[in-house]
């Protein structure tokens, strides 16, 4: 079933209208027709069934159907932190931290950061993070929207953790690779800094370690960052996560 993003009360109306971009995507990318049935999702984990009712100037009228299903969030929260790296990295890692189910994603400017971002940059940047995130939940039937920040330096990092949050720094340059000694408890919260091209500077490894935070390696091999990002990402939700539980049973399959 086709998901289209949108903000409904806590009692939904009978009839709401798409307009905008969702409904030119709706009437001439994915021609659908009166009758047509859409989920509806929030990006909070509630999700709604619609049919269309009539397509107008205005937008696509759709009548809710009263079939509604709230989807939990993973049993816990990552919080995955980026160094800004060059080109379009950044974009890239977006769609797939998405779908992994990331809680949170901070990209901050880190000592070796190449690329620098000003105020009005980094906002354009966001807004399209933004919209990146929506695009990978319509495809990849997530409910959860992530919170995207921008940090100009690694300082809200190493602010006092939240209650009953691990912290872990993924680091080349450590010995400590002891994957199966990591799940002896269950974290409410999960933290991960990922470093920039070049690694990080040897002044920010000694401040996340006076911040409570864990080093881990990824194996043997340099990992490219984007490599890194998705595997550590991967590992986290495999083993603190929903990566090992069997799919969710949806009301929405085509």
């Amino acid at each position: 079933m086709r998901r289209i993003p949108f903000q409904l009360p806590a009692s939904p109306p009978e009839h709401v209208c798409i307009t905008g971009q969702d409904a030119n995507h709706i009437r001439k990318v994915l021609r659908m027709q009166q009758g047509d049935p859409l989920c509806l999702f929030d990006g909070k984990g509630n999700e709604y069934e619609a049919l269309i009712h009539r397509m107008d100037t205005e937008g696509v009228q759709l009548t809710l159907t009263g079939i509604q299903r709230s989807i939990p969030a993973p049993p816990v929260h990552l919080d995955i932190a980026i160094a800004l790296l060059k080109e379009k990295k950044i974009d890239e890692l977006i769609r797939p931290l998405t779908e992994l189910g990331a809680g949170t994603i901070r990209i901050f400017c880190a000592a070796r950061s190449v690329p620098v971002l000003k105020k009005d940059k980094a906002e354009a940047r966001m807004e399209r993070w933004q919209k990146l995130a929506t695009e990978s939940l319509k495809q990849c039937c997530g409910s959860h929207m992530p919170e995207i920040l921008f940090h100009k330096d690694s300082s809200p990092l190493m602010l006092d953790p939240a209650p009953e949050e691990k912290r872990i720094l993924f680091w080349e340059s450590t010995d400590s690779s002891h994957w199966s000694e990591e799940k002896k408890a269950m974290p409410l919260r999960i933290r991960a800094v990922f470093g920039p091209e070049g690694g990080f500077d040897p002044k920010e490894i000694q401040g996340f370690f006076r911040a409570g935070y864990k080093p881990l390696g990824l194996g043997p091999r340099i990992l490219r960052a984007p490599t890194a990002v998705l595997a550590g990402t991967s590992l986290l939700q495999y083993l603190y996560g929903d990566l090992s539980l069997p799919p969710f049973p949806g009301l929405w399959k085509e």
